[in-house]
């Protein structure tokens, strides 16, 4: 009989214990791992899943919700029809969420998925707390498969919604030459609804609106937003005055929103000249932008102020 207590005693224990350790990790943000992805959560709500398994060409950030909802900004991801092929209305299918990969990188493409960007590892630096935070190495591989280029990112994710993004690329050769292009490197694609073409507003840290104003051209931010159910939301990219060069926002009406400083002359329409990048083994290159993913214009959001707010991070 005081077995049978003290057993009843011990499993009331652990379930107790369960409990409170389930409302811990529901409490603020969370990152762990769950087959081939990450899953973030704050406050027991999905952030965003972060997928680094081999059934992609490249890692990505899908869906990516907007603080304090389950509400996703970046567009649903479609399954190809049964003889392969992608709807006509499911344009750029390599825009995936949230991504970075370039074209030209020694003739390979690591944009538009002709060359694949493998995960070799995910290392978790902060689980729990205000903030989140973890690095992936992955490699940039050629149609053998060999890396041509390693590049280690590592993710901050605050509950504010503001993301800090840190790359560092390294080649394997001695020197790999990424080449002019607009075609690049840490994407967005916007859902269709919150698009340019559909009411959405694009506006910069100068003031410069819509994909006429913005594209191409610097500054230290830029904000993208549309409306859903009578809502404001959407998402500003900054970039680091660090930055070895600064750089330039493809910035599209049908909805793709990127940052790149490897396009002078392609963001430019050849009015500057051709200005590739030789990568060197014993100085990596290393690249910091920001990600702030909000509710609201960017005035309400106080888009200005938070990137002040990662400058400091």
């Amino acid at each position: 009989m005081l077995t049978t207590r003290l057993g009843s005693l011990a499993l009331l224990f652990c379930i107790q214990l369960s409990l409170v350790s389930t409302d811990l990790a529901a409490e603020g943000l969370h990152i762990e791992k769950a087959d081939g992805k990450l899953v973030i959560t704050n406050d027991g709500k999905l952030v965003t899943n972060y997928y680094y398994s081999d059934k992609a060409p490249k890692p990505y950030f899908f869906p990516v919700n907007i603080p304090g909802t389950e509400i996703s900004f970046v567009r649903p991801l479609q399954e190809p029809d049964a003889d392969g092929k992608y709807p006509k209305s499911y344009d750029h299918k390599h825009h995936r969420g949230i991504w970075i990969g370039v074209e030209k990188v020694k003739e390979l493409d690591h944009w538009m998925e002709k060359h694949p960007t493998v995960n070799k590892d995910i290392a978790i630096e902060k689980t729990t707390g205000d903030s989140v935070s973890f690095t992936s190495s992955n490699e940039w591989q050629d149609e053998q498969g060999q890396p041509v280029l390693l590049e280690s990112t590592g993710y901050t994710i605050h509950a504010n919604g503001l993301w800090t993004v840190e790359i560092t690329l390294t080649p394997v050769e001695d020197k790999v030459m990424i080449g002019d292009t607009k075609e690049g490197f840490l994407g967005i694609r916007m859902d269709d609804d919150l698009r340019g073409d559909a009411g959405g507003l694009i506006i910069n840290a100068d003031g410069l609106k819509g994909e006429k104003g913005a594209w191409g051209k610097s500054s230290a931010w830029v904000d993208y937003t549309g409306e859903r159910n009578g809502q404001r939301i959407g998402v500003a990219l900054f970039d680091d005055p660090a930055n070895f060069r600064e750089g330039l926002y493809h910035v599209r009406n049908y909805g793709l929103f990127s940052i790149s400083p490897f396009g002078p002359s392609s963001y430019s329409n050849a009015k500057e000249p051709e200005q590739p990048v030789i990568l060197s083994k014993k100085t990596p290159l290393k690249l910091r932008y920001g990600i702030y993913i909000h509710s609201g214009t960017a005035e309400e959001a106080k888009v200005a102020e938070t990137y002040q707010q990662f400058l400091s991070k």
